[in-house]
């Protein structure tokens, strides 16, 4: 047994009303006081939020390491709580698999955690999609227990009950306690000790589940943090309620729960998958430049001496992932930045012109992406919700808001964020009062009144307030028992999800909510009003009684055949009046508002679109609706969206096009595609419409690489007939080519509906050209993603087969594709020769061009020409000009002289 002393430095005793100097800030989390003003706790709810800190930590560890859950590993979090002492004392354990990763909590990290004089965090700073946001939560949760017990006068036995950390692949269980309460009584000098010791922990079998299927595979590789609090400070009640709240937002993690009255441990089935190649990379549009030099400085410096770019730049940072590392990145450290904050800026400044923000990309990359398919989410909620509070499919409603805020006051800060809301009815609660569930980046709230502010900052009809409460409550709801719920529903989940979440106090209780206030004053307002009667199985659309009155689709097909009259009656629709698939489905929503008809969630509406067009015999381009530009084309350092005004451009390039299904493959393969001329089609998943048209139009040579699944074939099998096309992989020829066994790389998985057959109906007319009958089979079950075999094989040599494969199927490659032949190279002197003339004219001109500038800074009104193209027209001419005839033949001839006349000489 080893023991660590790690003593903090503070004054000494003090007196019980002397109020504590910053040097004292240990009783911020030894006290009472200090604990409710530090982290905005009302005095009662220490108990809720242990759990909540410890929940949130382990959840974030398990997104964080989504790639290492492989073979079949079921990432699960248990929570058991149990009585010691004759019921004096509750145990409260949260475990988490760990997936078998080492040198997790190491010494130093502990010792720096518990230094209760230090402001410690690994998450200050970080704009990502993050639920724990103190940095200093285990410090409290150490402290609590004997602030607790302190504050109760007639509990005065010695407390001394250990903070424990287990972590059981690694064979380490360390305990962390203070040395003596009653050195905290006396307010004297407190040691926290941390202890190494020898376990038998508790391997708490996680066996069958209702259904027999296994539910993990990993019960020998977990974390564990165990904490004890005095009885009297627990609520069993309120835990549970915070548990199932949990359960609900993480549809993709399973739960096993037991409290002191459950007999068993119950057990709560994830309802969708973790999705393993989860980036959560930051943005620099998310950051002012002052964020981005505090986020810098709060590196530790330990790091001071390791490389800016390959450390931080590249692996943080969205805009880092294609940015190149020039000169100034190959010996740049962190240390280098805390000596000069131009070297910041700088950063800032390549970061931000290798990328532009993401409202202006594409519009399919504005919505975040989370550790789930989110085209799953809706079915994953319902199920949920069926585990949790008995909710029936038809008493389920469910909405999902993609936005994008940008700062009016233009501080440069950008970023996209969601809202969910379901609203539903359960048997299992109050009928005549609603059920707020409010969520922060699919945490729970530990206050009720998340989503509320000291002004007034939403704005409804000729309403206004201060919190959501006001919208639903002139939406019919309510969260009291006072005769104005009048609803049917009696439960409501709202989940914001956003990578910059800015506090208005330091206890971190209350958020910033003016980026989201419109969005709530509008959107939420409009859902939470018109979803006011029980809808059926099908959610009111194409319903079961054939109403056309209430069919979505029958008022979409009714928009699109006008929509195609007014194509035909003027062809500027097609160019000007050009409208995007989300301005039809707001176009749609409008009207069906005004109807008072349940709209159909955006996802459905999109999607109907296409389908409805095809019935009709027409494009959607050519209704002059503009489908989102979802794939991107990477080519020699730079990435464009695949929309169809580029498509034409766009085929001209590559001798070689490479179809990929990962983002994850696409940056590994980038810098070797760049030294060969080869392009790189990222799909995000799934061929587009546009990947597709592009797959038609170029004569580039044309490979797909996918993962070896049932969508990945799909995406193979749905490129044009008329080309050749290889898919490179993953297949059993890669995996010989490597060396590598299908059932070491294999995970288990449902391929998504309808996925399997289709491929199985292509390769029944194909003969199983694409792949084995046999192996095909396997994919029913069992499936290996492309990261799995970057996991085993490097880059480099994966890239190498894919050259070797093009090389074999495609001999012969068009190299005018990649490389640039110039019309002309100008000879170097007469290059200096034209650069001398040019500055010259400069200098003539510089007199009349500023004038210009100086007429152009304030025009009252609009310019008189008929666009700013002719404004620029006679500009040109002013300073040609200025430049009279005689004196452009006298400076031509004076030049010249000066640069030819010597060498002519000779």
């Amino acid at each position: 047994m080893t023991a660590t002393d790690m003593t903090t430095n503070t004054n000494t005793s003090k007196s019980n009303e002397e109020t504590w100097s910053g040097e004292d800030r240990i009783y911020d989390y030894l006290t009472i006081t200090g604990l409710n003003t530090k982290f905005g706790l009302n005095g009662k709810d220490y108990d809720i939020f242990t759990i909540q800190q410890v929940m949130d930590n382990a959840l974030d560890f398990i997104e964080q390491n989504a790639k290492k859950f492989v073979n079949g590993q079921n990432p699960y979090v248990s929570i058991i709580i149990t009585e010691e002492e004759d019921g004096k004392v509750t145990k409260i354990r949260v475990r988490n698999s760990n997936a078998g990763i080492s040198n997790l909590f190491p010494q130093e990290h502990i010792d720096k955690i518990f230094k209760l004089d230090r402001y410690q965090s690994s998450k200050r700073y970080r704009y990502k999609i993050n639920r724990g946001e103190l940095g200093d939560a285990f410090k409290a949760i150490l402290g609590i227990p004997y602030a607790l017990v302190i504050n109760k006068d007639d509990y005065r036995e010695n407390w001394d009950y250990p903070l424990e950390i287990n972590i059981l692949n690694d064979n380490r269980f360390i305990k962390i306690k203070i040395e003596n309460i009653d050195k905290i009584r006396r307010r004297e000098n407190p040691k926290v000790i941390q202890q190494e010791y020898d376990q038998i922990i508790d391997q708490q079998e996680f066996g069958e589940s209702e259904s027999d299927e296994k539910n993990t595979n990993d019960g020998n590789n977990f974390t564990e943090v165990v904490v004890y609090l005095p009885k009297h400070s627990v609520d069993y009640g309120a835990i549970h309620d915070i548990l199932k709240k949990y359960i609900i937002d993480n549809t993709h993690i399973n739960f096993y729960i037991q409290l002191p009255s459950q007999k068993e441990l119950r057990f709560y089935k994830a309802t969708q998958e973790l999705f393993r190649d989860w980036k959560n990379k930051q943005s620099i549009y998310s950051y002012t430049l002052q964020d981005i030099k505090g986020l810098f400085y709060s590196i530790d410096k330990s790091s001071d001496n390791l490389n800016v770019f390959d450390n931080f730049i590249r692996t943080d940072f969205r805009e880092g992932t294609t940015l190149k590392k020039d000169e100034d990145f190959k010996t740049l450290t962190f240390g280098d930045l805390r000596k000069d904050d131009k070297k910041i800026e700088q950063i800032v400044q390549k970061l931000k012109n290798n990328q532009k923000p993401i409202k202006y990309q594409s519009t399919s990359l504005q919505k975040l992406e989370a550790p789930f398919d989110w085209k799953l989410r809706e079915q994953a909620l319902k199920e949920r919700l069926k585990q949790v509070y008995d909710v029936e499919e038809e008493d389920f409603i469910y909405k999902r808001f993609d936005k994008y805020y940008e700062n009016p006051n233009g501080n440069g800060v950008q970023f996209p964020y969601k809202l969910e809301v379901v609203i539903a009815k359960s048997p299992n609660l109050e009928e005549n009062v609603l059920t707020l569930i409010e969520s922060l980046n699919f945490s729970p709230s530990l206050n009720p009144d998340l989503f509320s502010t000291n002004d007034s900052i939403f704005f409804w009809k000729n309403y206004k307030a201060e919190s959501i409460l006001g919208i639903i409550s002139d939406c019919g709801y309510s969260i009291y028992n006072n005769g104005q719920h009048k609803k049917p529903y009696n439960l409501m989940f709202v989940n914001l999800i956003s990578p910059r979440i800015d506090y208005n106090n330091f206890s971190k209780s209350n958020i910033n909510l003016l980026p989201f206030a419109e969005m709530f004053s509008n959107e939420f307002y409009k859902f939470c009003k018109f979803a006011s009667t029980k809808r059926n199985k099908n959610n009111g659309d194409d319903n079961s009684n054939g109403n056309k009155n209430t069919d979505n689709r029958y008022h979409l097909r009714i928009w699109l055949k006008e929509r195609l009259e007014a194509v035909k009656k003027d062809s500027t629709l097609l160019t000007t009046g050009r409208v995007t698939l989300d301005g039809v489905y707001y176009r749609l929503r409008t009207k069906l508002d005004r109807m008072g008809i349940p709209v159909k969630e955006r996802s459905h509406i999109k999607s109907s679109i296409k389908d409805i067009c095809d019935e009709m015999g027409y494009k959607r381009d050519e209704l002059g609706i503009i489908a989102a530009e979802r794939a991107q084309f990477y080519f020699r350092r730079r990435s464009y969206g695949v929309g169809i005004d580029e498509i034409s451009d766009l085929a001209k390039y590559a001798t070689d096009l490479i179809i990929i299904e990962k983002e994850g493959a696409v940056e590994a393969l980038a810098p070797f595609a760049d030294k060969k001329g080869i392009a790189l089609v990222y799909t995000r998943g799934f061929s587009t419409e546009y990947a597709l048209e592009l797959s038609e139009q170029t004569e580039s040579n044309i490979a797909v690489l996918t993962d070896l699944d049932a969508s990945g074939l799909l995406i193979a099998a749905k490129l044009p007939s008329n080309k050749t096309i290889h898919r490179i992989g993953i297949d059993q020829q890669m995996l010989d080519y490597f060396g590598l066994d299908f059932d070491d790389l294999s995970e288990t998985y449902i391929p998504q509906e309808g996925h399997y057959d289709t491929v199985a109906k292509y390769l029944r007319n194909n003969n199983y050209n694409l792949i084995s009958n046999d192996l095909f089979k396997r994919l029913k079950k069992e499936r290996i993603e492309i990261d799995s075999v970057l996991s085993k094989v490097s880059n480099e040599d994966f890239w190498n087969y894919i050259i070797e494969f093009l090389e074999k199927k495609f001999p012969n490659r068009n190299y005018n594709r990649s490389i640039a032949v110039p019309e002309y190279i100008m000879p170097y002197k007469l290059e200096k020769f034209i650069t001398t003339l040019n500055n010259r004219i400069r200098v003539i001109q510089t007199p009349e061009r500023e004038k210009i500038i100086k007429e152009l800074e304030n025009v009252g009104g609009f310019i008189e020409e008929d666009n700013i193209e002719q404004k620029e027209e006679e500009i040109n001419d002013r300073l040609m000009s200025s430049v009279a005839e005689s004196d452009q033949e006298k400076i031509v001839f004076e030049e010249f002289h000066k640069k030819f006349s010597s060498s002519a000489r000779q």
